[in-house]
């Protein structure tokens, strides 16, 4: 629970200093809506953020099989392979919403992105609730 806070507040300073660090780089470059250079940064912007978290969550999990072990039993790896396309889909979302972000960010006023950019680890942590119940609906079904 303490970890939890911990990260969820990390988390929630990272996005802040992101927010800053975005709107810094876009006001760099001359914005314009015509400019395929702009929508090129926002996308190259997007595709970095999202590796370097692949690489910490990548980190994070092969510690986390270290102190816990691996996952022992034929329906927990049943369930698994089931849940890896929800994970593609929730990862496809996360990807176009960081891409709207950062699209955000190179045209938009910087201080409305920011503000629903601060709220992100609130709607993300309410859009996986709701993702879980309804994987758990469709999973739970299934074995029906």
């Amino acid at each position: 629970s303490a970890l939890i806070a911990i990260c969820t507040s990390c988390w929630y300073i990272s996005s802040n200093f992101n927010a800053i660090a975005s709107q810094v780089l876009f006001s760099k470059f001359d914005v314009n809506e015509q400019d395929v250079q702009t929508v090129l940064l926002a996308q190259l912007l997007t595709t970095s953020q999202l590796v370097l978290g692949t690489i910490f969550s990548i980190t994070f999990f092969t510690c986390h099989r270290l102190v816990y072990g691996k996952t022992q039993g034929n329906s927990k790896k049943l369930i698994k392979k089931k849940v890896k396309v929800y994970d593609l889909i929730i990862g496809v979302l996360h990807y176009v919403g960081s891409m709207c972000t950062n699209m955000g960010f190179a045209y938009g006023s910087a201080s409305l992105v920011q503000c629903v950019k601060l709220l992100e680890p609130i709607e993300t942590l309410i859009l996986m609730v709701l993702a879980i119940i309804v994987r758990d609906n469709i999973l739970s079904k299934s074995w029906d």
